[in-house]
């Protein structure tokens, strides 16, 4: 009954993507799954930061773990794929031991099932196999000290464990009381080992051998000598060289159980999270490889403690994650700028400055922002707001509209697409004014754009730019993203132009349900520039 430690495929990185602390610096913010208890989550946090610590030292890598904020946050520099080297030193790696009922088939009081992989003797590939265990933990990887990856005489790999003072006893206990017994030793929940107990085990060591390979052993010994973690970890944020890149977002959790009548459940206030919509499902991959360049912007938040536009984070996350899994986007050629990582400067950097570089000729070019827009009722200019924008000093802190199209104007040889989720009359949830000025009530002269750019705008500058609240986003962004969806399920990469006819007429309706607003998407091109693709 020997298992497949195999099943587990901890999926080590290659060992030569370790480099010393040179090239791009990657920085991952992680957040634990909170107990609700901030006395108790922030002792999780720094046992669990402790064990980051611990395990990228032992798998070799060059990295920093630190908490800030409650959060924690891994630097590493040098490396090709970083996530993928930190992958497998996010497994919890829960080592636990129970006696097992190989003969049962089905669990009883106090008992549960857990998987247990072995080969079928004629197709020769893996199966799993349900063992009934007791529910009743008996030593766990907390009584190990140590575990290393060794070989048995006839090259069989193995895992040698040592356990502590504490641990050994335990052991020598339990392996008296259950000779005869079957015992099964299990890492998150998977049956790497299972054996009846010959005799008691006195000198606090233990080996487990099954039909696994040298490296998954040397893995699995790293995991176990680190320690398990003690919470789930969640990404939140990713940044390559300064910038924020698309953070995948995880299955909404299966509801919790109702309380009984009895129970008392005391939770801190929290901001609730924005509603979970048909759109944020990102669809496949039309296209791979795709040569070109993106800056996505979402500012909800300001410095200035400006009103929220509600979802723009959001908006932009969800929009950066269907440039690059469903429309073929390198990651590293989309950079995130979200609230504090949008601040005036980082939007001159990176449209100015990072993005020609980026895109080639002959490259497509997105740039999509999702937050306030504001008006200049004297100049007559449109503005994005940034994170550290003051409506009194727009000239001065805000990011004009005619400056974006004009540096994207000057791209030659470059199809050009402008996305902006934000209105600029200076009222509604998407704009604003100076404290005392007044909503505009006629249009702004903005100059259409020059060269080979589109510019789709969620609204007409005297009009309105609302949210869809059930969808958790901006009324325009949520009809962008299901014309893009719709376009992905016939296989197809949409223009903007097509962009502007599936979403324009839904916009104004939807605008009109929710609200009583009038909101018209407005599509600024010259020519050729209107059938630029995504």
């Amino acid at each position: 009954m020997k298992s497949l430690l195999a099943a587990l495929l901890l999926a080590a990185p290659a060992r030569g993507w370790d480099l010393p602390w040179l090239g791009q610096a990657s920085e991952f913010v992680y957040e634990i799954e909170s107990t609700g208890k901030p006395s108790v989550d922030a002792a999780l946090s720094e046992r669990a930061a402790l064990v980051l610590r611990k395990r990228l030292e032992a798998f070799g890598f060059s990295g920093r773990v630190e908490r800030r904020d409650g959060r924690i946050v891994v630097s590493m520099r040098g490396s090709r794929d970083p996530e993928s080297v930190l992958k497998p030193l996010l497994k919890p790696a829960r080592l636990e031991f129970r006696l097992c009922f190989p003969d049962k088939k089905k669990p009883g009081p106090g008992e549960t099932t857990l998987p247990e992989y072995e080969l079928d003797p004629e197709t020769k590939e893996a199966r799993a196999v349900l063992r009934v265990v007791q529910e009743r933990v008996l030593l766990t990887g907390a009584d190990i000290a140590s575990a290393q990856a060794a070989v048995a005489e006839l090259g069989q790999p193995q895992i040698a464990m040592e356990f502590g003072a504490a641990g050994a006893a335990k052991l020598a206990e339990v392996t008296r009381e259950s000779i005869g017994r079957w015992m099964a030793i299990s890492v998150d929940g998977r049956i790497l080992s299972n054996a009846v107990i010959q005799s008691a085990i006195t000198g606090g060591n233990l080996v487990i051998s099954g039909v696994f390979t040298q490296e998954e052993t040397r893995d699995m010994a790293r995991l176990l000598s680190s320690g398990p973690l003690p919470a789930k970890l969640r990404l939140v944020r990713k940044t390559v060289g300064g910038a924020d890149v698309p953070v995948a977002a995880e299955e909404p959790a299966p509801p919790a159980a109702r309380p009984s009548a009895k129970t008392v459940q005391v939770q801190p206030a929290a901001e609730a999270p924005a509603p979970v919509s048909d759109v944020d499902a990102v669809p496949p991959a039309v296209r791979t490889g795709h040569k070109g360049a993106a800056v996505v912007i979402g500012v909800e938040r300001t410095r200035q403690g400006l009103p929220r536009a509600d979802y723009a984070v959001k908006d932009a996350r969800v929009f950066a994650e269907y440039l690059v899994k469903t429309l073929g986007y390198r990651e590293q050629d989309v950079v995130l700028l979200l609230d504090e990582r949008a601040a005036k400067s980082d939007l001159e950097k990176y449209l100015e400055d990072w993005l020609p570089k980026r895109a080639g000729p002959g490259a497509s070019v997105v740039v999509y922002f999702s937050g306030h827009g504001a008006p200049d009722p004297v100049r007559g200019k449109a503005y994005l707001v940034p994170y550290d924008g003051d409506p009194a000093f727009l000239d001065k802190t805000a990011y004009p509209l005619a400056r974006l199209t004009e540096t994207l104007g000057k791209l030659e040889g470059r199809r050009s697409v402008v996305l902006i989720d934000a209105c600029f009359s200076g009222a509604g949830r998407r704009s604003t004014l100076a404290k005392g000025a007044r909503p505009l009530v006629t249009k702004l002269e903005e100059p259409e754009p020059q060269g080979d750019v589109a510019v789709l705008s969620a609204a007409a500058s005297d009009q309105i730019g609302g949210a869809y609240d059930e969808k958790g986003h901006g009324i325009f962004t949520y009809f962008i993203l299901s014309a893009l969806r719709e376009a992905a399920a016939a296989g197809r990469v949409p223009d903007v132009e097509e962009l502007f006819e599936a979403s324009a007429g839904r916009v104004e309706a939807a605008a009109r349900r929710l609200g009583g607003n009038e909101q018209t998407p407005q599509l600024q091109a010259a020519g050729a520039a209107r059938r630029n693709p995504l």
